[in-house]
């Protein structure tokens, strides 16, 4: 198979990965609901844990990272070639096309998630440090403010930072690919999380906790 076409079969196989949607399945097989249709309209954990409780949250959020850690492990070995540049750059593209496609899946008319934990996942594969620390940084943050999208947008935006401070401690350059990353994901985050950062800002973001209780499904 030429180069060219090989890379793009592969990102969009790692895209149509992404784009099955676990929180909708987990949905219609659990109660025969859309979760699209119920709380915050978003497919993904959050609102799982919201709608359906912690045991079908965190079922659908560890799938979720797995798509992105998945993706960023196995893509190197699909493109049967030594890639001529940084094989991370290949990793953190694929892991990036399986979090497109949790974000606008084509089989739900690009309604999906906002793939904080397919970007998780991608992260975590690639430098699994600076990913432990992002992920402290979230979980603090749940705990002290009890806001998850506050806590995905922090984590996020803290990893720019993060790799740079961990790439000091331990005398290493960055790689160009891991910076760049560090900034598209963050933005990425961002953007699937302005409706979260206007609710914030005029103080009607609902905390986790009351979710929870509000809301659940019998």
């Amino acid at each position: 198979m030429p180069l060219a076409l090989n890379i793009v079969a592969t990102f969009i196989f790692f895209y149509l990965l992404g784009a099955i949607q676990t929180a909708v399945i987990v949905g219609r097989v659990a109660k025969g609901l859309d979760i699209r249709s119920y709380g915050s309209g978003n497919a993904g954990g959050t609102n799982v844990f919201r709608i359906l409780g912690w045991k079908h949250g965190v079922f659908v959020t560890l799938v979720d990272v797995l798509k992105g850690a998945l993706a960023a492990s196995i893509a190197p070995s699909l493109i049967f070639i030594i890639v001529p540049f940084d094989i991370q750059y290949v990793q953190l593209a694929a892991g990036l096309a399986a979090t497109i496609g949790h974000i606008w899946p084509v089989f739900l008319n690009f309604k999906g998630g906002k793939g904080v934990g397919a970007a998780a996942g991608t992260i975590l594969a690639v430098f699994p440090v600076a990913a432990v620390i992002c992920m402290l940084i979230f979980i603090s943050t749940v705990y002290l403010t009890r806001y998850i999208s506050l806590a995905s947008l922090l984590s996020s935006l803290s990893f720019p930072l993060v790799l740079y401070f961990v790439s000091l401690w331990y005398n290493q350059q960055i790689p160009d690919s891991l910076v760049i990353s560090s900034l598209v994901f963050p933005a990425l985050i961002t953007l699937t999380h302005r409706e979260n950062i206007y609710r914030l800002m005029n103080g009607s973001e609902r905390k986790f906790g009351d979710e929870l209780q509000n809301e659940n499904i019998a």
